[in-house]
């Protein structure tokens, strides 16, 4: 059961929670969601619940106050080995011969270990697209803590129960939320922050954002844009999809497979039944090289402009054709051909994307453990786990 100091504001109706091969009925989902957060449609929680996306379990959850719905939550329990807490080099620092006996039994239990987590957000998307409440901001906070303490006791006694809670994410610098979590007994676990685009209206196309780059950037452009000229990019719909599911999800992999911290793997099929219910609000494109699928990029379109998603990648093909920063040019060309106000190249790469002329956003999540033990394992995870700091680099003349 989450800790904390109760909140005395809210108090629910009723809070009810969807699992797996539950129907979510149209008018459960609260009217201020209607338009503003493509992933809260009853179409798409539906499609979360059925589908289950993650190696995990997914549900939905909406709180009521006077019989009306005013919060919406997303949230998913996944399992990691509990060595993913523990920072390098282990929990027995020590140089004598017994201290790293000692440390490498106890990492290699950590890693046999299992730690069952529930993200409570939108496990699949960065930024702050897995909740919404109806209050005004200064009550807001409260109502999204009240919410997730009672999910959390509703998915908890459905048994296995939670080690860890991780709410994701909070976008921009927030004190309402920073005052309220605290208090719960979260800590705040900072990531990478999202990189943002802001596109001038003025750019018809990609030749109207070349031409206001400074020199430098304007050739590194052009050189990148040539090393990729024989790749053939392609959009892939619903079919293209089935039929090349395998590929996909091994480039996705691969992809996932070189990075040091991952929370959450995708079922296979995951593009092709997310276009499905999506349709021309979510995009993918392939990359091409004789024949051979060596990538794909995916997107989502939103009210805020386009959002990148998830890619993947043959590592084997990207350094000679400069693949993942073609991605990223493409990502922005799309985002000007269908006139978005901005394209969020998400996290990860911060410097590479600030190139392209993104400036970073800072990204807060807030993490806490059920127990003693847990609480003393996350203590080192928290403070070791800091954002890769990078040069943030201006490519536009003045």
């Amino acid at each position: 059961m989450l800790g904390g100091k109760k909140s005395r504001e809210i108090l629910f109706d009723n809070v009810e929670v969807f699992f797996k091969e539950d129907a979510i009925p149209e008018k459960v989902i609260p009217r201020f969601v209607s338009g503003s957060n493509p992933f809260l449609s009853s179409a798409f929680l539906n499609w979360l619940l059925k589908f289950q996306p993650l190696e995990g379990k997914s549900g939905v959850s909406v709180a009521y106050l006077k019989g009306i719905p005013v919060s919406a939550l997303m949230f998913s329990q996944v399992e990691v080995p509990l060595s993913e807490f523990i920072p390098e080099p282990g929990p027995v620092a020590s140089e004598s011969r017994l201290g790293k006996w000692l440390g490498k039994k106890m990492n290699a239990r950590a890693a046999a270990t299992r730690a069952r987590i529930t993200i409570f957000g939108n496990a699949l998307h960065a930024g702050s697209w897995g909740w919404q409440v109806s209050l005004e901001k200064a009550e807001s906070a409260e109502l999204l803590s009240a919410h997730i303490r009672e999910t959390a006791e509703k998915i908890d006694a459905q048994k296995p129960s939670s080690h860890f809670y991780i709410v994701k994410d909070f976008v921009g610098t927030d004190d309402y939320y920073s005052e309220v979590f605290e208090r719960d007994k979260y800590r705040k676990l900072p990531t990478e922050p999202k990189m943002i685009l802001e596109v001038d209206p003025t750019w018809e196309n990609i030749s109207g954002y070349e031409m206001v780059l400074k020199k430098k950037y304007r050739k590194r452009f052009r050189d990148i844009r040539k090393r990729g000229v024989s790749l053939e990019v392609f959009e892939l719909g619903e079919e293209d999809l089935k039929i090349m599911e395998t590929e996909i999800h091994a480039l996705f992999e691969a992809v996932q497979n070189a990075s040091s911290f991952n929370l959450v793997h995708i079922k296979k099929g995951y593009f092709r039944e997310l276009k499905k219910i999506m349709k021309e609000e979510f995009s993918v494109f392939g990359y091409r090289m004789n024949h051979k699928l060596v990538g794909f990029r995916s997107g989502f379109y939103t009210p805020a402009g386009l959002e990148t998603h998830f890619i993947g990648l043959d590592y084997s093909f990207n350094r000679e054709f400069e693949l993942y920063q073609n991605m990223l040019y493409d990502y922005l060309e799309e985002g000007i051909r269908k006139k978005v106000k901005q394209v969020d190249f998400g996290r990860t790469a911060s410097e590479i994307k600030s190139n392209l002329g993104a400036i970073p956003l800072p990204v807060l999540n807030y993490v806490r453990a059920t127990d003693t033990i847990g609480n003393k394992l996350l203590k080192p995870f928290v403070k070791a786990f800091k954002p890769e700091a990078f040069t943030l680099r201006n490519p536009f003349s003045e």
